[in-house]
């Protein structure tokens, strides 16, 4: 079954939201989905809440499960990120933080798990759920705004302050104390999202208000300095969500405002000095590994170098988990990185960090995984899933994005979204096979 998000009749009222006609049990399951992707931009206390309550309600109102029938490939696509850690606890020799990450890393089971496990059609409110989120985000970013012209205002400074390195990357989601690349990750999926709902809107007003709120998401996304996951943003709006405009007119209408968007914020970020230090030197600076002259922080590219050598020496399994900052430390030592050894800095690179944990077999499997939901994710001209796809292995160049629990909430909800929202739909066909063995639905 081709269950392709592109041909899903998007435009719903926005009361479809937070009210829906499912049985008691199913609306108990959505709304707790419902309230996690709320919670997540904010403190990982109501997230982590929400998620232990949701698995025990899919854990008291449990479907019969047929084994034969279970995506099997799809469910390891997601647990096989936690085995690697699993696997390298075994020979870590930082046993504490070995447990500690992989504990961190249990949402990777937990979703995929529950969402095999839960009676709710999750790909029946794939829509409401993604609107959720995107206006959640939306709201956040209106805030994070707000409280920094209130800021502006009351230390009575000019409104240009807000383009400064005052106001710039962390400093702007300093108020939520959400690290600013994890918000940019969520900013992009839902300007991303705001586009594809305006581009299959038949309702003016609405397409309007989603247009709106993708302008003020690009801004937000500058605002918060993520190289990495600006390139993704401009990546899905300009290659990918065209796929999903079948008119040739439309298309060409689409791009043509796509491109001239992205020419405008690039040439914004290349005139304005603030961005262009952030944005253009700071790039110059983390490409470099000349550590001659001392920088705050140090090239990001001699911090990498200093990773490989790491890597070099235990090149198959590698070091275990938790062992990165330790073993990273003694070679930034090493090589004259003496920020970097204070600040304890991880490689800033999921595919380093791989590597470092769990050697080139580890690397390997990480990259297995990302290929085959890329294969999957073309294979149903899927353009969200393909879009959530590039954030995560376009940021892993610049973040260990499964270190800390956002990012590890995020990659473990939408990649289990993605691959296994349609399992509901699938056993809803074998119910209508004569002879089989059926599920049972509520």
């Amino acid at each position: 079954m081709n269950n392709s998000f592109s041909h899903v009749v998007i435009p719903q009222p926005l009361k479809n939201i937070f009210i829906i006609r499912d049985t008691l049990a199913n609306k108990i399951s959505y709304y707790h989905l419902l309230l996690f992707l709320v919670s997540l931009p904010f403190d990982r206390f109501y997230s982590e809440l929400v998620l232990i309550s949701f698995s025990m309600h899919t854990l008291l109102h449990l479907r019969r499960l047929r084994f034969p029938f279970l995506p099997v490939r799809k469910l390891l696509l997601v647990l096989s990120l936690f085995l690697i850690t699993l696997f390298t606890v075994l020979y870590t020799s930082e046993n504490e933080e070995g447990l500690s990450k992989a504990g961190r890393q249990l949402a990777l089971i937990i979703f995929p798990v529950m969402f095999v496990c839960t009676k709710l059609d999750l790909n029946k409110y794939k829509h409401q759920l993604f609107l959720a989120f995107s206006l959640t985000i939306t709201l956040t970013v209106i805030y994070l705004y707000y409280d920094a012209l209130h800021t502006i205002v009351y230390n009575k400074l000019l409104v240009a302050t807000l383009f400064t390195p005052a106001f710039i990357n962390q400093n702007f989601t300093a108020p939520i104390e959400l690290h600013a690349t994890y918000m940019a990750m969520y900013v992009c999926f839902s300007l991303l999202f705001m586009i594809y709902c305006a581009l299959h809107s038949a309702i003016r007003v609405r397409k309007v208000l989603y247009l709106s709120a993708a302008v003020l998401l690009t801004g937000a996304l500058v605002q918060l300095g993520s190289r990495s996951v600006l390139v993704a943003a401009i990546i899905g709006a300009n290659c990918i969500l065209p796929i999903t405009i079948s008119s040739v007119k439309r298309k060409i209408i689409y791009l043509s405002a796509t491109i001239t968007g992205s020419a405008i914020v690039v040439i914004g970020i290349t005139t304005a000095p603030v961005l262009k230090s952030r944005y253009i030197s700071g790039f110059r600076q983390d490409i470099t590994a000349n550590i001659a002259i001392p920088t705050i922080p140090e090239p990001r590219m001699a911090r990498w170098e200093s990773a490989l050598h790491v890597i070099n020496q235990h090149p198959l399994l590698g070091y275990g988990a938790g062992a990165e900052i330790p073993v990273l430390k003694q070679q930034y030592f090493k090589d004259g990185l003496y920020i970097s050894y204070y600040n304890e800095l991880n490689a800033h690179n999921q595919y380093l960090s791989m590597a470092v944990t769990s050697g080139y077999v580890g690397l390997a499997v990480f990259m297995l995984i990302l290929l085959e939901c890329f294969r999957l994710a073309l294979k149903n001209r899927d353009v969200m899933f393909l879009s959530f796809l590039v954030i995560i292995a376009v940021a892993s160049f610049s973040e260990n994005i499964l270190d800390l629990n956002k990012g590890i909430f995020f990659i473990a909800f939408f990649l289990s979204f993605f691959l296994l929202s349609d399992f509901s739909d699938n056993f809803k066909v074998v119910n209508e096979l004569p002879g089989r063995a059926t599920f049972e639905r509520a």
